[in-house]
């Protein structure tokens, strides 16, 4: 039953997944209506540094540390990785509550035969329905081996 949580929560936040804009340009007029002004995300820290490319094959550790503003009580911070065709590779999550936050997330795969990976976090709060246009993003090339 968690899995398959884990697996819808997955499928709705990806379905409206789009890079954010720097914490300062966030406000009325791009915050999400499910969330409150303010809130961003931001990816301050990522590893393996995306510049390298990953190898068709290679066991990857991937870890996020983001930088958070939520003005809404309690929400979700997430860290979804896909393929370049939307397949999902790997996710995690964590609760976080009002106001600023720094948070660590990781989450291992394989890299599968794609072009590219790419690395989601967005933020949502507690009961929210859809999904989200708060999130940072970054994408790997990936190489044959």
């Amino acid at each position: 039953m968690a899995r398959l949580f884990v697996l819808a929560f997955v499928a709705v936040v990806l379905a409206a997944c789009q890079p954010s804009t720097p914490p300062s340009n966030v406000g009325p007029k791009t915050a999400s209506p499910n969330i409150a002004p303010g809130t961003f995300v931001t990816i301050t820290e990522i590893s393996p540094d995306p510049k390298i490319p990953l190898r068709v094959g290679e066991r990857i550790k991937v870890r996020v540390v983001a930088t958070y503003m939520l003005e809404a009580d309690a929400g979700t911070l997430a860290l979804v990785i896909q393929a370049a065709d939307n397949a999902a590779l790997g996710q995690n999550m964590e609760v976080i509550s009002h106001g600023n936050g720094k948070s660590t997330l990781e989450a291992e795969f394989s890299v599968p035969d794609t072009k590219a990976v790419q690395v989601f976090v967005p933020i949502l709060k507690q009961g929210q329905q859809g999904g989200t246009s708060i999130v940072d993003s970054r994408a790997y090339r990936v190489e044959k081996s």
